[in-house]
């Protein structure tokens, strides 16, 4: 079974329409297969980027 490891990168690209990434990282966030891992403290992270 394929794991993938989420970084904040991505992520924060997602939750910001207007991040100059957030087409291709929605696209791998839709089309990834698998297990879906994501950690705490990039979650803290994400959440702290959120915030600001």
């Amino acid at each position: 079974m394929k794991v993938i490891v989420f970084d904040t990168g991505p992520l924060a690209a997602v939750l910001n329409a207007g991040d100059r990434r957030y087409a291709e990282c929605a696209a791998l966030l839709v089309s990834t297969t698998g297990r879906r891992l994501l950690t705490s403290p990039v979650l803290t992270e994400v959440c702290w980027l959120l915030e600001r």
